[in-house]
């Protein structure tokens, strides 16, 4: 979509894909789905292109330094942070490694993602088991090793259904909404709250002063 002019925005190219979530790096983006992985070039907004797909049950979808940080859904009891590298070979985009995010059962892991600098912020169960906001150091991410969980704050009894960051600010929705401080992006601090939690759903979006859930 032109978004050139806000009031007015216009379809400039499509390709046919289911995509529930986005992220772009660069000229291409990743989209996912239930359906799989899907890698576009979009170099010509006005042709955009299908390059690979790989099959899985992806959830959301955040980007880092060239590479994907997918949420996976196995089955109930597993739900994994796939590190995939999109740019070496965007028609081939390989598997780097995985963090676990599931390992055992329990529902609402991996559907929302967000980052700000080298810290992603996904929903998941901490040590005990309690739906929290998980941070993620990306930069302890190698080849062939998971980042790693440095940090996380509950967010029971729903946990969460949107993130997004701007600037020092991290918006969260958990049936209320969360204002958090991540000047330290890997120490998130919660400023201010806005309702009791009624619904895990929604989402939201932020843009200058205005906030939309």
């Amino acid at each position: 979509l032109d978004v050139s002019d806000p009031a007015a925005p216009w379809e400039r190219g499509s390709v046919p894909a289911a995509c529930s979530d986005l992220a772009v790096l660069g000229t291409l983006a990743v989209g996912v789905s239930s359906s799989g992985l899907r890698v576009f070039d979009v170099a010509d907004p006005d042709n955009p292109a299908l390059l690979a797909s790989r099959p899985g049950n992806f959830l959301s979808v955040e980007s880092y330094l060239g590479r994907a940080y997918v949420a996976r859904w196995v089955d109930a009891f597993h739900t994994y942070l796939d590190v995939v590298d999109v740019t070496s070979n965007p028609v081939q985009p390989g598997l780097l490694t995985s963090l676990p995010l599931v390992n055992g059962f329990l529902f609402g892991a991996g559907a929302s993602m967000a980052v700000r600098d080298h810290a992603l912020y996904v929903d998941g169960p901490d040590a005990t088991q309690t739906l929290s906001l998980l941070v993620v150091d990306l930069d302890t991410a190698a080849p062939n090793v998971p980042p790693a969980i440095v940090a996380s704050l509950p967010y029971a009894p729903f946990g969460l259904s949107a993130a997004e960051v701007v600037g020092d600010l991290l918006y969260v929705y958990s049936g209320g909404l969360d204002v958090l401080d991540v000047t330290n992006p890997l120490a998130p601090a919660r400023v201010a709250s806005n309702g009791a939690p009624s619904t895990g759903f929604g989402a939201l979006g932020v843009d200058g002063s205005v906030l939309c859930i």
